[in-house]
């Protein structure tokens, strides 16, 4: 499991889902892994939590 944490920021949803599709590509690309392998969640709180899964 990954964590990043980053400043509050309201994102569209449109602009979550591109987001997502952009880290997890980086993931699949970096850690050699299968489209499947990889979750990405956007959790929101007082600082936002990026928290992704590895199949």
């Amino acid at each position: 499991m990954l964590i990043f944490k980053c400043f509050p920021r309201e994102l569209t949803d449109e602009q979550k889902s591109a987001l997502a599709a952009d880290i997890t590509e980086v993931l699949i690309r970096h850690l050699n892994s299968k489209d499947g392998a990889v979750s990405v969640a956007l959790q929101s709180g007082c600082a936002k939590r990026l928290a992704k899964s590895l199949g």
